[in-house]
């Protein structure tokens, strides 16, 4: 199936887990819920998520972005977790509020880190920064963990980050992401989680989450 051979096999969710972000939905409800009014507010002005997305669907995909915690590369002791190609602050934002890692949310549109850095303060979040980068000019260390949520090509992503160090890079993605690893040139090791065979909203048909690291 690819010109380069990865690694990849399916992969399952405790159930653990899944009660932990299942509580955190309810738990942080509040912070969830203030966090689609600011955002939407913003998207008045500058176009952080789609024009048309309202709050409802907005709450899901804070919901979705939650579920980066189903890898079991999220429980690797990283030092550092990078949203790459962050925008609105998806994953990073939501991930921030449930947990206590540092996460450093990254953007080329320098308008959107300077929306996302006002969002941060209006949530009093202290445990995330934002910053107008190129996530290929990063220094990063072997610790740090990427996530993203739709935000780049996998053969970009390798791409732009062949020369760094990382631990590795958890995405959510679409059915489309084997296509995308034929275009990768780097040999990976990638587990997948199918979304829809866990939630049966029509939301997360074709929904992944991804733990990919690079083969030594």
């Amino acid at each position: 199936m690819f010109h380069v051979k990865h690694r990849v096999t399916a992969s399952n969710v405790s159930r653990e887990t899944l009660e932990l972000v299942e509580n955190q939905k309810m738990l942080f409800n509040d912070q969830f819920e203030l966090f689609t009014s600011v955002i939407l507010q913003w998207n008045k002005k500058i176009n952080l998520v789609s024009r048309d997305v309202s709050k409802s669907e907005l709450l899901l995909h804070i919901h979705h972005s939650l579920m980066v915690q189903y890898a079991k590369l999220w429980d690797s002791g990283c030092n550092r977790v990078i949203d790459a190609g962050s925008g609105g602050g998806l994953p990073g934002v939501p991930l921030s509020i449930v947990s206590n890692n540092e996460i450093l949310m990254v953007d080329v549109v320098e308008k959107k880190m300077l929306a996302l850095n006002q969002i941060i303060k209006s949530l009093k979040i202290a445990n995330s920064r934002s910053f107008h980068q190129n996530i290929e000019s990063l220094s990063t260390t072997e610790d740090d963990l990427y996530v993203s949520k739709h935000a780049f090509k996998l053969s970009d992503f390798f791409e732009l980050t062949k020369n760094q160090k990382y631990l590795g890079a958890i995405f959510l993605k679409g059915d489309g992401f084997i296509k995308e690893l034929d275009l990768c040139e780097q040999a990976l090791d990638v587990e997948y989680i199918v979304l829809d065979e866990i939630h049966k909203d029509p939301f997360y048909k074709g929904k992944y989450v991804l733990s990919i690291k690079r083969q030594n």
